[in-house]
């Protein structure tokens, strides 16, 4: 019978007689050791750990959870939040059914340019998003007037009017995003030039 050769088998009770010196700490710097010696051998046998060897840091190693998780969070409170502020959008037809029965009022918030341009809708209030963003002159007014109906708003694709919209409704009053112009045409509802009165 071949005898195999290699290193003679140990009791596992003589064990801490062989080597009672050696410490956790020896055995991570032997550990290193060897994978700096034979650092692909290491790693296929998965050896490799990343607190016994920080020099080597494998290619296709998946950042840390921890360090992700912040960036999660942060994109789930900006799309929740972007979600929130959408102010709620209506039909051209319906808005023109509620502004006829007296429940709304329509609102073109583009610029005077826009209105000479291309006219308006025969029963909107030209208030400019400009005076919005700024001292509120004439949208103060318009607002104290309307009290307690809903104000449909809407500007050339409807974008301007869902950022109006949804700024009055933080401040509690009931807008609505009518779209844009081009919608409100399309439907085959009236129109007037700008400086008409409706």
């Amino acid at each position: 019978m071949r005898r195999r050769r290699g290193r003679p088998r140990v009791h596992s009770s003589h064990r801490s007689l062989l080597a009672p010196s050696i410490s956790s700490r020896t055995l991570a710097t032997l550990s290193a050791a060897s994978i700096l010696a034979n650092p692909t051998r290491c790693v296929a046998s998965r050896r490799w750990h990343p607190a016994t060897c920080p020099q080597l840091k494998l290619p296709h190693a998946p950042p840390p959870m921890k360090k992700l998780l912040p960036a999660f969070a942060l994109l789930i409170a900006v799309v929740s939040r972007s979600f929130a502020a959408e102010a709620p959008k209506i039909a051209p037809q319906a808005a023109a059914k509620l502004v006829a029965e007296g429940k709304a009022v329509l609102v073109d918030c583009r610029e005077a340019s826009e209105w000479a341009d291309t006219g308006v809708a025969t029963p909107a209030t030209l208030l400019p998003k400009s005076d919005f963003d700024g001292d509120k002159k004439l949208w103060k007014e318009f607002l104290a007037k309307h009290q307690g109906k809903q104000v449909i708003l809407y500007c050339r694709s409807g974008g301007r009017a869902g950022t109006v919209a949804a700024a009055l409704n933080k401040e509690g009053v009931n807008a609505s995003n009518g779209g844009g112009f081009k919608d409100w045409t399309a439907a085959g509802l009236p129109t007037r030039k700008a400086d008409e009165k409706p």
